[in-house]
Protein backbone atom coordinates (compact mmCIF):
# COMPACT_ATOMS: atom_id res chain seq x y z
CA UNK A 1 0.00 0.00 0.00
CA UNK A 2 1.00 3.53 -0.75
CA UNK A 3 2.44 4.99 2.30
CA UNK A 4 2.82 8.77 1.47
CA UNK A 5 0.73 11.13 4.29
CA UNK A 6 -2.44 12.69 2.56
CA UNK A 7 -4.17 15.86 4.36
CA UNK A 8 -7.34 16.46 3.46
CA UNK A 9 -8.93 19.88 4.41
CA UNK A 10 -10.27 20.10 8.04
CA UNK A 11 -13.12 22.45 9.73
CA UNK A 12 -12.12 24.36 12.21
CA UNK A 13 -14.72 25.88 14.90
CA UNK A 14 -14.00 28.77 17.40
CA UNK A 15 -16.17 29.78 20.47
CA UNK A 16 -17.85 33.30 19.93
CA UNK A 17 -16.78 35.33 22.39
CA UNK A 18 -19.27 37.64 24.03
CA UNK A 19 -18.23 41.15 23.28
CA UNK A 20 -18.03 44.44 25.39
CA UNK A 21 -19.77 47.34 25.47
CA UNK A 22 -18.39 50.11 26.75
CA UNK A 23 -18.24 53.93 27.21
CA UNK A 24 -16.33 55.55 24.17
CA UNK A 25 -17.62 52.98 21.78
CA UNK A 26 -18.72 53.64 18.36
CA UNK A 27 -22.43 52.61 18.11
CA UNK A 28 -24.56 53.73 14.32
CA UNK A 29 -27.85 53.12 14.03
CA UNK A 30 -29.05 50.56 11.57
CA UNK A 31 -32.49 51.61 10.01
CA UNK A 32 -34.52 49.57 7.15
CA UNK A 33 -32.87 49.14 3.91
CA UNK A 34 -29.69 51.17 5.41
CA UNK A 35 -26.90 49.15 4.68
CA UNK A 36 -23.05 50.01 6.18
CA UNK A 37 -19.82 48.88 5.33
CA UNK A 38 -16.65 48.56 7.74
CA UNK A 39 -13.26 47.56 8.05
CA UNK A 40 -12.34 44.86 11.01
CA UNK A 41 -9.21 43.63 12.38
CA UNK A 42 -8.91 40.96 14.97
CA UNK A 43 -9.56 41.79 18.66
CA UNK A 44 -12.38 45.16 17.61
CA UNK A 45 -15.89 44.65 18.23
CA UNK A 46 -18.12 47.39 15.77
CA UNK A 47 -22.09 47.70 17.43
CA UNK A 48 -25.26 48.68 16.02
CA UNK A 49 -28.47 49.79 17.14
CA UNK A 50 -31.58 48.64 15.91
CA UNK A 51 -34.80 49.83 17.30
CA UNK A 52 -37.87 47.08 17.56
CA UNK A 53 -41.20 46.90 18.72
CA UNK A 54 -42.09 44.32 21.30
CA UNK A 55 -43.00 40.83 19.29
CA UNK A 56 -41.23 41.89 16.16
CA UNK A 57 -37.83 40.66 14.32
CA UNK A 58 -35.46 42.29 12.65
CA UNK A 59 -33.61 40.38 9.88
CA UNK A 60 -30.03 41.39 9.76
CA UNK A 61 -27.85 40.22 7.28
CA UNK A 62 -23.98 40.65 6.63
CA UNK A 63 -21.76 39.75 3.99
CA UNK A 64 -18.09 38.92 4.97
CA UNK A 65 -15.34 40.26 2.02
CA UNK A 66 -11.98 39.07 3.45
CA UNK A 67 -13.03 38.76 7.39
CA UNK A 68 -14.82 35.86 8.95
CA UNK A 69 -17.09 37.46 11.48
CA UNK A 70 -19.59 36.03 14.58
CA UNK A 71 -22.95 38.21 15.46
CA UNK A 72 -24.66 38.56 18.75
CA UNK A 73 -27.70 40.42 19.87
CA UNK A 74 -28.04 42.40 23.14
CA UNK A 75 -31.59 43.40 24.86
CA UNK A 76 -32.12 47.06 25.72
CA UNK A 77 -30.54 46.27 28.82
CA UNK A 78 -27.44 45.25 26.90
CA UNK A 79 -28.23 41.17 28.28
CA UNK A 80 -26.66 39.03 25.64
CA UNK A 81 -29.20 36.28 24.31
CA UNK A 82 -28.84 34.97 20.73
CA UNK A 83 -25.68 34.68 19.08
CA UNK A 84 -25.26 33.46 15.42
CA UNK A 85 -22.18 32.68 13.73
CA UNK A 86 -22.47 30.45 9.74
CA UNK A 87 -18.88 28.84 8.91
CA UNK A 88 -19.01 30.53 5.89
CA UNK A 89 -15.31 31.84 5.69
CA UNK A 90 -13.76 34.69 5.05
CA UNK A 91 -15.79 35.07 1.36
CA UNK A 92 -20.03 34.67 2.93
CA UNK A 93 -22.83 35.62 4.37
CA UNK A 94 -24.64 35.09 8.07
CA UNK A 95 -27.75 36.55 9.24
CA UNK A 96 -29.35 37.49 12.51
CA UNK A 97 -33.21 37.27 13.77
CA UNK A 98 -33.63 39.37 16.49
CA UNK A 99 -36.83 38.34 18.43
CA UNK A 100 -37.82 41.61 20.83
CA UNK A 101 -39.50 40.46 23.57
CA UNK A 102 -39.77 44.32 24.97
CA UNK A 103 -39.97 47.18 22.94
CA UNK A 104 -36.57 49.00 23.04
CA UNK A 105 -33.05 49.88 21.06
CA UNK A 106 -31.03 46.45 20.45
CA UNK A 107 -27.89 46.20 20.14
CA UNK A 108 -26.03 44.13 17.47
CA UNK A 109 -22.42 43.61 17.68
CA UNK A 110 -19.71 41.94 15.32
CA UNK A 111 -16.39 40.68 16.30
CA UNK A 112 -14.00 38.65 14.34
CA UNK A 113 -14.22 34.79 15.25
CA UNK A 114 -9.92 35.05 15.37
CA UNK A 115 -9.11 37.54 17.77
CA UNK A 116 -5.87 37.39 15.63
CA UNK A 117 -7.69 38.75 12.26
CA UNK A 118 -5.89 40.57 9.66
CA UNK A 119 -8.10 43.71 8.55
CA UNK A 120 -11.15 42.67 6.50
CA UNK A 121 -14.69 44.78 5.81
CA UNK A 122 -17.83 43.71 5.89
CA UNK A 123 -21.18 45.00 4.77
CA UNK A 124 -24.49 45.03 7.20
CA UNK A 125 -28.11 45.79 6.38
CA UNK A 126 -31.13 45.77 8.24
CA UNK A 127 -33.50 44.00 5.60
CA UNK A 128 -36.89 43.84 7.40
CA UNK A 129 -38.48 44.33 10.43
CA UNK A 130 -41.77 42.35 10.38
CA UNK A 131 -44.12 40.23 13.75
CA UNK A 132 -42.12 37.29 14.64
CA UNK A 133 -42.98 33.71 13.85
CA UNK A 134 -43.15 30.18 15.66
CA UNK A 135 -40.32 29.86 13.18
CA UNK A 136 -38.13 32.65 13.73
CA UNK A 137 -38.22 30.93 17.18
CA UNK A 138 -37.02 27.84 16.22
CA UNK A 139 -34.14 28.79 13.88
CA UNK A 140 -33.42 31.51 16.74
CA UNK A 141 -32.68 28.00 19.47
CA UNK A 142 -31.19 26.16 16.47
CA UNK A 143 -28.15 29.18 16.14
CA UNK A 144 -27.68 28.71 19.91
CA UNK A 145 -27.01 24.79 20.49
CA UNK A 146 -25.30 24.42 16.73
CA UNK A 147 -21.97 25.99 17.59
CA UNK A 148 -22.19 24.22 20.76
CA UNK A 149 -22.90 20.52 19.11
CA UNK A 150 -19.92 21.68 16.65
CA UNK A 151 -17.51 21.92 19.60
CA UNK A 152 -18.47 18.64 21.84
CA UNK A 153 -18.06 17.15 17.65
CA UNK A 154 -14.42 18.82 17.33
CA UNK A 155 -13.49 17.34 20.85
CA UNK A 156 -14.62 13.85 20.31
CA UNK A 157 -12.63 14.35 17.14
CA UNK A 158 -9.37 15.78 18.48
CA UNK A 159 -9.00 12.59 21.31
CA UNK A 160 -8.01 10.94 17.91
CA UNK A 161 -9.46 7.63 18.68
CA UNK A 162 -11.42 5.49 17.00
CA UNK A 163 -14.88 5.49 19.31
CA UNK A 164 -14.19 9.22 19.11
CA UNK A 165 -14.14 9.81 15.65
CA UNK A 166 -17.53 7.77 15.85
CA UNK A 167 -18.71 9.89 18.60
CA UNK A 168 -17.52 13.14 16.10
CA UNK A 169 -19.62 11.79 13.11
CA UNK A 170 -23.10 10.69 15.71
CA UNK A 171 -22.57 14.93 16.76
CA UNK A 172 -21.81 16.46 13.49
CA UNK A 173 -25.46 13.86 12.27
CA UNK A 174 -26.65 16.70 14.98
CA UNK A 175 -25.24 19.21 13.41
CA UNK A 176 -26.71 18.52 9.84
CA UNK A 177 -30.28 18.34 11.62
CA UNK A 178 -29.50 21.87 13.48
CA UNK A 179 -28.33 23.34 10.36
CA UNK A 180 -31.76 22.52 8.46
CA UNK A 181 -33.77 24.07 11.41
CA UNK A 182 -31.75 26.91 11.32
CA UNK A 183 -31.82 27.40 7.32
CA UNK A 184 -28.36 26.93 7.12
CA UNK A 185 -26.99 25.24 4.71
CA UNK A 186 -23.36 26.78 5.28
CA UNK A 187 -23.25 24.73 8.21
CA UNK A 188 -24.63 21.66 6.36
CA UNK A 189 -22.58 21.76 4.20
CA UNK A 190 -19.31 21.96 6.76
CA UNK A 191 -20.87 19.23 8.56
CA UNK A 192 -21.26 16.85 5.35
CA UNK A 193 -17.51 17.44 4.63
CA UNK A 194 -16.09 17.17 8.06
CA UNK A 195 -18.03 13.95 8.14
CA UNK A 196 -16.43 12.64 5.02
CA UNK A 197 -13.08 13.35 6.90
CA UNK A 198 -13.84 11.46 9.76
CA UNK A 199 -14.73 8.18 7.64
CA UNK A 200 -11.56 8.70 5.46
CA UNK A 201 -9.70 8.49 8.44
CA UNK A 202 -11.29 5.11 9.75
CA UNK A 203 -10.45 3.62 6.23
CA UNK A 204 -14.13 4.01 5.35
CA UNK A 205 -13.84 5.38 1.83
CA UNK A 206 -17.11 5.10 0.26
CA UNK A 207 -18.51 6.36 3.15
CA UNK A 208 -16.04 9.17 2.94
CA UNK A 209 -16.44 9.78 -1.39
CA UNK A 210 -20.57 9.96 -0.37
CA UNK A 211 -20.02 12.33 2.23
CA UNK A 212 -17.70 14.67 0.39
CA UNK A 213 -19.97 14.51 -2.92
CA UNK A 214 -22.92 15.49 -0.94
CA UNK A 215 -20.62 18.44 0.70
CA UNK A 216 -19.81 19.15 -3.11
CA UNK A 217 -23.23 20.06 -4.28
CA UNK A 218 -24.15 22.27 -1.32
CA UNK A 219 -21.01 24.16 -1.48
CA UNK A 220 -21.89 24.56 -5.16
CA UNK A 221 -25.67 24.91 -4.50
CA UNK A 222 -24.85 27.86 -1.74
CA UNK A 223 -21.49 29.39 -4.01
CA UNK A 224 -19.11 29.19 -1.29
CA UNK A 225 -15.42 28.80 -3.03
CA UNK A 226 -14.04 27.65 -0.34
CA UNK A 227 -16.04 24.75 0.83
CA UNK A 228 -16.20 24.19 -2.74
CA UNK A 229 -12.29 23.78 -2.73
CA UNK A 230 -12.10 21.80 0.44
CA UNK A 231 -14.68 19.35 -1.35
CA UNK A 232 -13.02 18.70 -4.01
CA UNK A 233 -9.55 18.31 -2.70
CA UNK A 234 -10.85 15.60 -0.27
CA UNK A 235 -12.34 14.02 -3.15
CA UNK A 236 -8.91 14.18 -4.76
CA UNK A 237 -7.39 13.01 -1.64
CA UNK A 238 -9.65 9.89 -1.52
CA UNK A 239 -9.01 9.12 -5.52
CA UNK A 240 -5.52 9.13 -4.62
CA UNK A 241 -5.97 5.89 -2.04
CA UNK A 242 -7.64 4.45 -4.71
CA UNK A 243 -4.66 4.97 -7.16
CA UNK A 244 -7.06 7.15 -9.30
CA UNK A 245 -3.68 9.53 -10.05
CA UNK A 246 -4.75 11.32 -12.83
CA UNK A 247 -8.48 11.51 -11.77
CA UNK A 248 -6.86 13.15 -8.27
CA UNK A 249 -4.66 15.73 -10.25
CA UNK A 250 -7.49 16.95 -12.40
CA UNK A 251 -9.41 17.44 -8.91
CA UNK A 252 -6.60 19.17 -7.02
CA UNK A 253 -6.12 21.70 -10.14
CA UNK A 254 -9.73 22.79 -9.67
CA UNK A 255 -9.47 23.04 -5.77
CA UNK A 256 -5.98 25.14 -6.20
CA UNK A 257 -8.13 27.51 -8.29
CA UNK A 258 -10.91 27.72 -5.76
CA UNK A 259 -8.90 28.28 -2.90
CA UNK A 260 -6.68 30.50 -4.43
CA UNK A 261 -9.56 32.73 -5.93
CA UNK A 262 -10.71 32.73 -1.68
CA UNK A 263 -7.84 34.14 -0.74
CA UNK A 264 -7.30 30.96 1.29
CA UNK A 265 -3.61 30.44 1.55
CA UNK A 266 -4.41 27.89 4.41
CA UNK A 267 -6.60 26.13 1.87
CA UNK A 268 -3.30 26.40 -1.02
CA UNK A 269 -1.24 24.67 1.51
CA UNK A 270 -3.43 21.71 2.13
CA UNK A 271 -3.96 21.27 -1.87
CA UNK A 272 -0.14 21.97 -2.95
CA UNK A 273 0.69 18.51 -0.37
CA UNK A 274 -1.63 16.51 -2.19
CA UNK A 275 -0.58 17.47 -5.60
CA UNK A 276 3.25 16.65 -4.15
CA UNK A 277 1.58 13.34 -3.71
CA UNK A 278 -0.15 13.16 -6.89
CA UNK A 279 2.65 13.33 -8.33
CA UNK A 280 5.04 11.09 -6.09
CA UNK A 281 2.52 8.12 -7.02
CA UNK A 282 2.85 9.24 -10.76
CA UNK A 283 6.54 9.50 -10.65
CA UNK A 284 7.50 12.60 -11.31
CA UNK A 285 9.78 13.48 -7.96
CA UNK A 286 10.87 16.96 -9.40
CA UNK A 287 7.01 18.11 -9.72
CA UNK A 288 6.70 16.28 -6.36
CA UNK A 289 9.81 17.98 -4.38
CA UNK A 290 8.38 21.43 -5.96
CA UNK A 291 4.58 21.33 -4.45
CA UNK A 292 5.78 19.97 -0.73
CA UNK A 293 8.52 22.90 -0.62
CA UNK A 294 5.18 25.24 -1.41
CA UNK A 295 3.35 23.64 0.63
CA UNK A 296 5.77 23.37 3.45
CA UNK A 297 6.40 27.22 3.01
CA UNK A 298 2.80 28.24 3.07
CA UNK A 299 2.24 26.05 6.21
CA UNK A 300 5.02 28.07 8.15
CA UNK A 301 3.73 31.34 6.57
CA UNK A 302 0.37 30.55 8.48
CA UNK A 303 1.44 29.12 11.10
CA UNK A 304 0.24 25.89 10.75
CA UNK A 305 2.34 23.13 12.80
CA UNK A 306 0.44 19.93 12.11
CA UNK A 307 0.51 21.31 8.19
CA UNK A 308 4.93 21.65 8.63
CA UNK A 309 4.60 18.33 10.09
CA UNK A 310 2.53 16.70 6.76
CA UNK A 311 4.83 18.37 4.24
CA UNK A 312 8.38 17.13 6.25
CA UNK A 313 7.15 14.06 6.37
CA UNK A 314 6.30 14.14 2.80
CA UNK A 315 9.37 15.36 1.26
CA UNK A 316 11.28 12.72 3.16
CA UNK A 317 8.89 10.35 1.21
CA UNK A 318 10.34 11.97 -1.43
CA UNK A 319 14.40 11.36 -0.71
CA UNK A 320 13.17 7.88 0.20
CA UNK A 321 11.91 7.15 -3.58
CA UNK A 322 15.06 8.72 -4.84
CA UNK A 323 17.54 6.76 -2.45
CA UNK A 324 18.96 9.50 -0.57
CA UNK A 325 18.25 8.10 2.62
CA UNK A 326 20.57 10.92 5.16
CA UNK A 327 18.45 13.51 3.56
CA UNK A 328 14.82 11.87 4.08
CA UNK A 329 16.12 10.48 7.66
CA UNK A 330 16.58 14.18 8.36
CA UNK A 331 13.48 15.68 6.98
CA UNK A 332 11.37 12.17 8.45
CA UNK A 333 13.13 13.20 12.08
CA UNK A 334 12.00 16.95 11.80
CA UNK A 335 8.48 16.06 11.78
CA UNK A 336 8.30 13.17 14.15
CA UNK A 337 9.21 15.91 16.62
CA UNK A 338 6.94 18.45 15.34
CA UNK A 339 4.32 16.16 15.76
CA UNK A 340 5.42 14.66 18.54
CA UNK A 341 5.74 18.07 20.31
CA UNK A 342 1.69 19.46 19.59
CA UNK A 343 0.61 15.61 20.09
CA UNK A 344 -0.16 14.60 16.82
CA UNK A 345 -0.99 11.21 17.32
CA UNK A 346 -1.88 10.42 13.60
CA UNK A 347 0.96 12.00 11.79
CA UNK A 348 3.53 10.23 14.98
CA UNK A 349 2.11 6.65 13.30
CA UNK A 350 2.69 7.67 9.70
CA UNK A 351 6.07 9.18 10.31
CA UNK A 352 6.87 6.72 12.56
CA UNK A 353 5.98 3.63 9.82
CA UNK A 354 7.80 5.56 7.20
CA UNK A 355 10.80 5.80 9.34
CA UNK A 356 10.36 2.10 10.31
CA UNK A 357 10.25 1.85 5.74
CA UNK A 358 13.78 3.90 5.90
CA UNK A 359 15.44 1.53 7.92
CA UNK A 360 14.23 -2.04 6.75
CA UNK A 361 15.26 -0.23 3.24
CA UNK A 362 18.60 0.27 4.45
CA UNK A 363 19.00 -2.63 5.97
CA UNK A 364 18.65 -2.02 9.98
CA UNK A 365 15.71 -4.39 11.06
CA UNK A 366 15.68 -4.63 14.96
CA UNK A 367 15.43 -0.12 14.58
CA UNK A 368 13.04 -0.86 11.85
CA UNK A 369 10.74 -3.34 13.69
CA UNK A 370 11.05 -0.68 16.72
CA UNK A 371 9.82 2.14 14.75
CA UNK A 372 6.98 0.27 12.96
CA UNK A 373 5.38 -1.62 15.92
CA UNK A 374 5.34 1.83 17.84
CA UNK A 375 3.39 3.13 14.22
CA UNK A 376 0.89 -0.04 14.58
CA UNK A 377 0.05 0.42 18.26
CA UNK A 378 -0.37 4.33 17.57
CA UNK A 379 -2.54 3.45 13.98
CA UNK A 380 -4.71 0.74 15.31
CA UNK A 381 -5.68 2.78 18.98
CA UNK A 382 -6.42 5.40 16.45
CA UNK A 383 -8.44 3.31 13.87
CA UNK A 384 -6.42 4.03 10.97
CA UNK A 385 -6.85 0.97 9.40
CA UNK A 386 -4.75 1.75 5.78
CA UNK A 387 -1.40 2.62 7.94
CA UNK A 388 -2.13 0.02 10.49
CA UNK A 389 -2.21 -2.53 7.56
CA UNK A 390 1.14 -1.19 5.91
CA UNK A 391 2.89 -1.44 9.55
CA UNK A 392 1.88 -5.13 8.89
CA UNK A 393 3.10 -5.58 5.71
CA UNK A 394 6.85 -4.14 6.98
CA UNK A 395 6.77 -6.23 9.70
CA UNK A 396 6.23 -9.13 7.83
CA UNK A 397 8.86 -8.15 5.45
CA UNK A 398 11.22 -8.08 7.86
CA UNK A 399 9.76 -11.44 9.33
CA UNK A 400 10.75 -12.38 5.90
CA UNK A 401 13.79 -10.80 5.23
CA UNK A 402 14.98 -12.30 9.18
CA UNK A 403 13.78 -16.06 8.08
CA UNK A 404 10.81 -15.74 10.84
CA UNK A 405 8.33 -17.20 8.54
CA UNK A 406 5.49 -18.19 11.23
CA UNK A 407 5.67 -14.35 12.09
CA UNK A 408 5.79 -13.26 8.97
CA UNK A 409 2.55 -14.90 8.10
CA UNK A 410 0.86 -14.00 11.08
CA UNK A 411 1.27 -10.21 10.26
CA UNK A 412 0.56 -10.55 6.32
CA UNK A 413 -2.50 -12.31 7.56
CA UNK A 414 -3.77 -9.82 9.98
CA UNK A 415 -2.90 -7.12 7.27
CA UNK A 416 -4.95 -9.07 4.48
CA UNK A 417 -7.70 -9.00 6.63
CA UNK A 418 -7.34 -5.13 6.72
CA UNK A 419 -7.16 -5.18 3.01
CA UNK A 420 -10.01 -7.06 2.21
CA UNK A 421 -12.00 -5.53 4.54
CA UNK A 422 -11.81 -2.02 2.96
CA UNK A 423 -11.80 -3.37 -0.73
CA UNK A 424 -14.98 -5.04 0.04
CA UNK A 425 -16.97 -1.63 1.71
CA UNK A 426 -15.97 0.14 -2.37
CA UNK A 427 -19.28 -0.03 -4.20
CA UNK A 428 -17.79 1.08 -7.61
CA UNK A 429 -16.03 -1.35 -9.34
CA UNK A 430 -13.50 0.55 -11.11
CA UNK A 431 -12.38 2.02 -7.60
CA UNK A 432 -12.20 -1.38 -6.35
CA UNK A 433 -10.05 -2.32 -9.13
CA UNK A 434 -8.29 0.77 -8.61
CA UNK A 435 -7.67 0.48 -4.85
CA UNK A 436 -6.16 -3.22 -5.57
CA UNK A 437 -3.97 -1.77 -7.98
CA UNK A 438 -1.99 -0.15 -4.73
CA UNK A 439 -1.99 -3.57 -2.93
CA UNK A 440 -0.92 -6.46 -4.77
CA UNK A 441 2.34 -6.45 -2.85
CA UNK A 442 0.52 -7.89 0.23
CA UNK A 443 -0.71 -10.98 -2.04
CA UNK A 444 2.65 -11.54 -3.54
CA UNK A 445 4.54 -11.20 -0.23
CA UNK A 446 1.82 -13.71 1.42
CA UNK A 447 2.61 -16.11 -1.46
CA UNK A 448 5.91 -16.12 -1.01
CA UNK A 449 6.17 -16.74 2.92
CA UNK A 450 3.32 -19.71 2.07
CA UNK A 451 6.06 -21.18 -0.62
CA UNK A 452 9.06 -20.93 2.26
CA UNK A 453 6.70 -22.43 4.76
CA UNK A 454 5.92 -25.05 2.51
CA UNK A 455 9.67 -25.77 1.26
CA UNK A 456 11.16 -25.62 4.89
CA UNK A 457 8.12 -28.06 6.59
CA UNK A 458 7.32 -29.87 3.37
CA UNK A 459 3.96 -28.95 3.15
CA UNK A 460 1.78 -29.57 0.04
CA UNK A 461 -0.93 -27.49 1.62
CA UNK A 462 0.99 -24.25 2.14
CA UNK A 463 2.44 -24.25 -1.54
CA UNK A 464 -1.62 -25.44 -2.60
CA UNK A 465 -2.57 -21.96 -0.71
CA UNK A 466 0.16 -20.00 -2.08
CA UNK A 467 -1.34 -20.77 -5.45
CA UNK A 468 -4.71 -20.12 -4.35
CA UNK A 469 -3.59 -17.03 -3.37
CA UNK A 470 -2.07 -15.84 -6.37
CA UNK A 471 -5.23 -17.01 -8.00
CA UNK A 472 -7.37 -15.11 -5.96
CA UNK A 473 -5.53 -11.92 -6.74
CA UNK A 474 -5.71 -12.19 -10.16
CA UNK A 475 -9.78 -13.41 -10.06
CA UNK A 476 -10.08 -10.08 -7.70
CA UNK A 477 -8.42 -8.45 -10.40
CA UNK A 478 -10.84 -10.08 -13.15
CA UNK A 479 -14.30 -9.72 -11.27
CA UNK A 480 -13.54 -5.90 -10.15
CA UNK A 481 -12.30 -4.75 -13.81
CA UNK A 482 -14.19 -1.93 -15.92
CA UNK A 483 -17.18 -2.99 -17.16
CA UNK A 484 -17.09 -6.37 -15.75
CA UNK A 485 -20.55 -7.43 -13.49
CA UNK A 486 -20.36 -8.01 -9.67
Amino acid sequence: MRSITFRSCLILFVVIAASSYGLGQEVRSLTSGNTVERDIKGGDTHSFLVDIAAGNTARIEIEQKGVDVALAAYSPDDRQFLTSESPSGVLGGDLILVTATANGKYRIAVTPSDPRAASGKYVIKLTEIRPTTAEDELINAAAMKITKVAEEATVFRQNGTRDGRRKAIEKFDEVIELSRQKRDKVWETVALITIGLLYEQLGEVQQSLDFYSRGLALAREVGNKQYEGSSINNLAVAYLGLGEYETSVSYLTQALALQTAAGNRRGQGVVFNNLGTAYLFLGDLVKSEEFYRQALSVRREVKDDRGEGFALNNIGQVFIQSGDYPKARDFLDQALALRKRIADKQGEAVTSRNIGKLLFKSGNNAEAAKFLNEARKLSNELGDRRVEADTLFWLASIAARTDDVSKGIEYIERGLGIIEQIRGEIINPQLRTGYFSTVPQYYELYADLLVSRGQKQNGEKDIELALQVSERARANARRTAPGSPN
